[in-house]
């Protein structure tokens, strides 16, 4: 997984903090959501990168996204996702 971000917070995050977690296995996105939400994130979902591009173009308080690089579902991989982040949303992570 890749994930945007100047560093990920110690256990105490600011509590309204949000992140896109973008990850096709349900088992694994399922899993980090947790963990994101057990420490205080706010936490958006999507199974790949078509659809963290809808949910950046109309959400814009995200803090991160942490994706998985290989996504076979959907026209880009993560790498292009992140670059895709960086480039539109350099509000998010550094």
């Amino acid at each position: 997984m890749l994930a945007l971000s100047s560093g990920m917070p110690g256990p105490n995050p600011h509590p309204r903090a949000l992140i896109l977690v973008v990850e096709d296995e349900t088992l694994v996105r399922m899993t980090l959501v947790d963990v994101l939400e057990d420490v205080g994130f706010k936490v958006i979902e999507a199974a790949h990168a078509d659809e963290a591009l809808r949910v950046l173009s109309t959400v814009s308080d995200i803090h991160a996204v942490v994706t998985d690089v290989e996504i076979p579902r959907g026209s880009i991989d993560g790498f292009e996702l992140a670059r895709r982040v960086c480039l539109d949303r350099q509000d998010i992570g550094s």
